[in-house]
């Protein structure tokens, strides 16, 4: 089924056979309403429901990934920690440490760093953590190259 616009024939199906999403694409279901976020989208779209079901995902995602690299975070300082007290005392020392402590400072520095307000306009803190995972990508370079050309 086609709709008459101003003269021109616009077709209300895409060429899949669905009906036409472009007012999708532009997320702007009236002509003064602007979506600010994605949850506003999805509930302006899809309504009350999958507004709620679609929240609990997305936030319960970030919850997984913010606790996933947190794990993660700490256990890499226990290792550095590790390396330290080997080389130090020598690999018969007895050098146990856990990760408790490390993940509650980075819990608690993740308190304060949300408090920021306009967090994310923080261009030079992205900018900060590029260069310092490529320098740590160069370094594992590095280190697996020596190991590689020593024949260990």
């Amino acid at each position: 089924m086609d709709a008459e616009t101003n003269g021109n024939t616009v077709s209300q199906v895409d060429d899949d056979g669905m009906p036409n999403r472009t007012d999708i694409l532009t997320l702007s279901p009236a002509p003064k309403t602007t979506l600010t976020s994605y949850m506003q989208a999805v509930k302006s779209y899809l309504g009350g429901r999958m507004h709620i079901t679609c929240g609990i995902v997305q936030y319960s995602k970030l919850a997984r990934i913010t606790v996933g690299y947190t794990i993660t975070t700490s256990t890499s300082l226990v290792a550095i920690k590790k390396v330290r007290c080997f080389h130090r005392h020598g690999h018969q020392a007895y050098c146990k440490l856990s990760n408790n402590p490390f993940m509650a400072a980075l819990g608690v520095l993740q308190i304060f760093l949300f408090q920021i307000p306009n967090f994310h306009e923080l261009t030079w803190l992205s900018t900060i953590a590029c260069i310092t995972s490529f320098g740590y990508a160069l370094i594992g370079n590095g280190l697996s190259l020596d190991v590689l050309l020593q024949g260990n």
